[in-house]
């Protein structure tokens, strides 16, 4: 992707570093059943079609597109299967490292950033831009990563429809919201697994839950309270993904369908005849 969006021309990117950068960040993903390196590379597939097909690059300079895809890339690095609310609730060191605020977010970014500071990995790939540019590419970065803490879902969504019906499709009135653009597109494929076909969604549906249910079985081995979704005695499959799709992934992905037309020709009549899938599912087990 970095070669088909010209990236590696553009910003006369070092390639022998850039592939020791790419096998480390996979590197930091681990076997977990949803966390892992595939679910990043699904987010990256995602955030390239929101570029290209979305025609979202039609707002971004290349610089922004290069942020977004490292962005996509490294946002769940290191995670090691549990949520934040684990991770505060059993003070944890990540919890004490990043004061219970976005947890794993800032941890995953904290791992890059040290890791490529480190002169004997040889991974910084941003060596090629300026000083200025640097800073202004973490910053970009830190601004993504942090806006996939959940915790963050209602109010970014909430801004960003406001920006949609104010703006419409008139790419110089989003000049001055271009990190709100992307910290949403980012977002809504990092939860866009209800947007792919059936046979897809149900995979990493039963992936996220079962990760869900390694995490409660934690709490309750550490006589923690047992976050919401997490006890496999009580979750109901069907309805928790109801749930989810209508009231965080419809919204969401509603909201940028107003703004980018494909993502309302394509991606919502998907997620429509999933929710209808899971609906029927819950009926049937509630017979």
């Amino acid at each position: 992707l970095m070669h088909a969006w010209g990236l590696v021309e553009a910003f006369d990117l070092d390639m022998p570093t850039l592939r020791r950068w790419l096998r480390f960040v996979e590197s930091q993903y681990s076997d977990l059943p949803y966390h892992n390196s595939t679910h990043a590379a699904d987010v990256l597939q995602t955030v390239h079609y929101m570029l290209e097909t979305g025609r979202v690059r039609t707002y971004l300079e290349g610089m922004e597109i290069f942020a977004m895809l490292v962005a996509a890339m490294v946002h769940d690095m290191g995670h090691d299967g549990c949520n934040n609310a684990y991770h505060k609730n059993a003070v944890t060191p990540r919890a004490l490292q990043f004061n219970d605020q976005s947890i794993q977010e800032n941890y995953h970014l904290s791992m890059l950033f040290s890791a490529m500071k480190d002169e004997s990995k040889a991974i910084n790939i941003l060596k090629s831009f300026t000083a200025e540019e640097y800073v202004e590419i973490r910053r970009m970065m830190i601004s993504m990563v942090l806006a996939t803490d959940m915790s963050r879902h209602f109010v970014l969504t909430k801004e960003f429809k406001e920006l949609a019906e104010n703006f419409g499709a008139n790419v110089e009135l989003w000049n001055e919201s271009h990190d709100q653009l992307m910290c949403t597109v980012l977002h809504a494929c990092d939860i866009s697994n209800p947007a792919k076909p059936l046979a897809l969604a149900r995979t990493w549906a039963g992936r996220c839950m079962n990760e869900f249910f390694r995490q409660g079985d934690m709490e309750l081995e550490r006589g923690l309270n047992v976050s919401p979704q997490c006890n496999r005695d009580t979750t109901f499959v069907p309805t928790s993904q109801v749930a989810f799709i209508k009231f965080v992934v419809f919204p969401t992905m509603e909201a940028m369908g107003d703004f980018l037309p494909e993502v309302a020709t394509t991606c919502m009549p998907i997620i429509q005849s999933n929710l209808e899938y899971w609906t029927d599912q819950e009926a049937k087990e509630l017979q």
